[in-house]
């Protein structure tokens, strides 16, 4: 045994670990074009204040946005690493590769110093890595806010438990500036939170501990000081924005279904073992309650009531989308390390005096463990698909990403894809994608615009895509084809058709 209590027992974890995680997270950032709809949203919110230099008010398509009101702190994020490594899909996924390795770590430390047990610590960033929902769309590879708002939101839960653990000032002070930049990325969602915490407070008996510290409400007036200061400015340079958070975030969301999200209550914990792969390791939870480790039950206990509050507020919203889940990710790999070590660690002793080296022994049956589903990750990573539905959809991005490429310049050419009420009245969000690929042409030199049909002139350069509109321009002018890419056409106008 005094081999597994070597400092060097773990260096191979840590070394899979750094592997693993570059592979699973910033590998092939860029293989896939943005998508529609929040992720190309955001890239061009990016775009446009770096071209405007406008960091408070953020607009789309030239105009204040009012449809994406979430506080800018991911776009932000975005608009400054555009500066560094330009404009592409690397700049706008970068940060939440950045907050899933975030995550990962902080789970790690926290696991190792909180419990002082490796392996743990170890298990769950491999639960991290090898789930599905926390790696692809709205994950830890996409550009949305879901883990960025995961990693300040995990910053703040685990920096108040320490608070209730230690009852150390320093900790509620940094739980409510993790929570304030939890708040300025994803507005309110971080506060799905507040019913466990709660529950777990009045559990802990910490309560009128909590209302008779002054520090308590010092570190609320530094929350609130650090997100007023935003929303208040962002209201009073354009004022509007609050009635629209209120009916974006709010009567828009949790109150009514928004855009036809709905489903049943049971729509979360009937995804999640498709989202999150060892989630039915959680029916090992009763194990939890026989073992002698305080320190184990309480980090559990803790992580199992705030996210089983938070899928239930979520569960209870009227609007549902898969990804909103996200923040629980954390704590459950938390609580399914605890339950993995602890059936481990059994079969460990049981044998282990047939096992000269039982530290073999624990990476043999992590490896069992955990090969396939890392293997689907690392697989997801190096080929990456879309389906036949969004390969068609996405065509004009690739056309315009292979221009980008190649450093093709495109000249006096507009995109028809939309009636004239859309674009004479706000840019379609739907078109976020395209619009973000010809900002990046346009930089460079090209010109292309955006036209409907009624306003197609002789001499034109269009590029068109949807047959509907193909079947309006062809049946209404002579064209020349410059180019075909798939479903995208390059035409010329040439003279109309008698």
């Amino acid at each position: 045994m005094s081999f597994l209590k070597n400092k060097y027992t773990y260096f191979p974890a840590y070394i899979a670990l750094i592997i693993l995680a570059y592979i699973i997270l910033f590998a092939h950032l860029e293989r896939l074009p943005l998508h529609v709809w929040d992720e190309a949203h955001r890239g061009v919110n990016a775009q446009e204040i770096i071209q405007n230099n406008e960091w408070l008010v953020v607009t789309y398509g030239g105009q204040p946005d009012l449809y994406g009101t979430k506080p800018p702190m991911l776009v932000w994020t975005q608009a400054l690493l555009m500066k560094i490594v330009g404009q592409g899909e690397l700049a706008v996924r970068l940060p939440s590769a950045l907050a899933g390795l975030g995550i990962c770590l902080i789970l790690f430390i926290s696991l190792w110093k909180y419990l002082k047990n490796k392996w743990i610590a170890i298990i769950a960033v491999l639960v991290m890595l090898s789930s599905y929902g926390f790696i692809t769309r709205h994950g830890a590879r996409s550009g949305d806010t879901d883990v960025l708002m995961t990693f300040f939101s995990l910053l703040f839960a685990l920096n108040f438990f320490r608070y209730l653990e230690f009852k150390r000032n320093k900790y509620i002070y940094y739980a409510s500036i993790f929570l304030a930049l939890a708040t300025l990325t994803k507005s309110v969602a971080v506060f799905m939170f507040a019913p466990g915490l709660l529950l777990y407070i009045l559990y802990k008996k910490k309560f009128s501990h909590l209302l008779q510290n002054k520090h308590f409400y010092y570190s609320g007036i530094l929350f609130f000081v650090m997100v007023c200061a935003y929303y208040i400015n962002r209201e009073l340079k354009l004022p509007g924005y609050l009635s629209a958070v209120w009916e974006n975030e709010f009567a828009g969301r949790y109150l009514e279904a928004n855009d036809g999200h709905t489903d049943s209550f049971w729509f979360y914990l009937r995804n999640l073992a498709d989202r999150f792969v060892f989630s039915p390791v959680l029916i090992g939870i009763p194990l939890v309650w026989f073992i002698k480790d305080e320190r184990k039950k309480k980090a559990f206990t803790f992580s199992f009531v705030l996210a089983l509050s938070f899928l239930s507020v979520i569960s209870l919203a009227q609007t549902k989308l898969m990804w909103y889940d996200i923040p629980t990710f954390p704590f459950w790999a938390l609580m399914i390390a605890v339950i993995i070590y602890i059936v481990i660690d059994f079969i460990r002793n049981l044998i282990v005096r047939w096992v000269p080296f039982p530290s073999i022994l624990m990476y043999a049956m992590l490896v069992l463990l955990f090969f396939k589903p890392i293997s689907a990750s690392i697989n997801t990573t190096f080929n990456p698909e879309l389906s036949d539905g969004d390969k068609k959809f996405f065509r004009l991005s690739n056309y315009l990403r292979d221009k980008i490429d190649d450093n093709i310049m495109l000249h006096q050419t507009f995109i028809v894809d939309a009636n004239p009420s859309e674009l004479h009245n706000q840019f379609p969000y739907r078109l976020a994608h395209v619009r973000f690929y010809t900002n990046i042409l346009n930089e460079r030199g090209s010109n292309i615009g955006y036209k409907s049909v009624d306003d197609i002139k002789i001499g034109d350069n269009l590029l068109v895509k949807d047959d509907f509109y193909k079947e309006q321009i062809t049946s209404q002018y002579k064209v020349e084809v410059n180019d075909e890419y798939f479903e995208v056409c390059y035409y010329t106008i040439i003279d109309p058709i008698p």
